[in-house]
């Protein structure tokens, strides 16, 4: 069984600064999503001048250093690893580079509610992370489209009572404002450990996404 990231981590959390030794960002808008086990991050810069940055997978924890295992990432890979040490308590952290030189602001926005992790192993380099935290979601999906190979990473809030799943930022800037429920029929399961089933409306496809645990 993967071990669980301590409560502390859990939840979403929402980038306020990034400082380098070069550059002073506040205006990139980051998401992260962490489930007791998966998780998933996205990074709009503002206007979208630059690409999109997001990445999803597991995260290990041994006392305040973190590893950001990217197992889906829409960036070439770093020689550098994912690694941090955190400080702080309660819904502000910051976190330090091990590795690079970079401090980061992190605010915790949402931390109740039910969690969930889901994967998806498709063919090829088809895969998908599916995390959710009560309302919010966000999902990593990279799937074969004919020839390409689509990457997408975004996050929303899902309706009371199993309503839309709407996007609310996404790496695809079309998707904005759409709804997973558009693209596909959901069919959640009734118990956290049962799988959820999404149907292409548009293909056909079925994709089974099982729990991690």
């Amino acid at each position: 069984m993967t071990p669980r990231v301590p409560q502390r981590f859990v939840g979403l959390w929402h980038r306020r600064l990034l400082e380098t030794p070069a550059v002073r960002d506040t205006s990139t808008e980051v998401f992260w999503l962490q489930t007791p086990t998966l998780y998933v991050d996205l990074r709009v810069p503002l206007g979208r001048q630059a690409p999109c940055e997001g990445f999803a997978g597991r995260l290990t924890v041994d006392g305040d250093v973190l590893t950001w295992q990217r197992w889906l990432d829409l960036s070439p890979p770093s020689p550098w690893p994912d690694v941090g040490t955190m400080h702080g308590e309660g819904d502000l952290l910051e976190e330090f580079g091990v590795y690079q030189p970079y401090r980061e602001v992190w605010q915790r926005v949402a931390h109740g509610g039910d969690s969930l992790a889901l994967v998806w192993e498709g063919e090829g380099a088809g895969r998908g992370i599916w995390v959710m935290l009560g309302r919010y979601f966000m999902w990593a999906l990279f799937r074969h489209e004919g020839l390409s190979l689509h990457r997408e990473i975004s996050y929303g809030l899902r309706g009371e009572e199993g309503g839309a799943w709407t996007i609310l930022r996404s790496s695809e800037a079309a998707l904005v404002g759409t709804s997973l429920a558009d693209r596909y029929h959901i069919s959640m399961p009734k118990a956290a450990l049962g799988d959820c089933l999404l149907c292409d409306r548009g293909t056909g496809q079925r994709m089974r996404w099982r729990p991690h645990a």
